[in-house]
């Protein structure tokens, strides 16, 4: 009679199931966008923030800025001084 292994399955099954999990190694990343303040491309599922006076921004250009930068940057905003304007 042989002697079963479970342990040695149990890792040859998680193995196998790693494998089927994992992305293809040569998988082709469709661009869908292109940011508009980086100019770094947005592929296909990326996370973006559509803006209809500038078009697209990349989810590391959102997590980097203030929303006076992006107001600035994004929006061509411009800042004040309060009372020095004429006012």
């Amino acid at each position: 009679m042989m002697d079963y292994d479970c342990r040695s399955s149990e890792k040859r099954l998680a193995a196998v199931e790693n494998d089927w999990l994992a992305a293809p190694e040569n998988a082709e990343l469709l661009e869908v966008y292109t940011c508009s303040l980086c100019g770094n491309h947005i592929f296909e599922g990326d996370e973006y923030l559509a803006v209809d006076c500038c078009g697209e921004v990349c989810s590391e250009c959102l997590e980097g800025l203030t929303a006076k930068d992006f107001a600035l940057a994004a929006l061509d905003l411009k800042t004040g001084a309060a009372g020095t304007e004429g006012r």
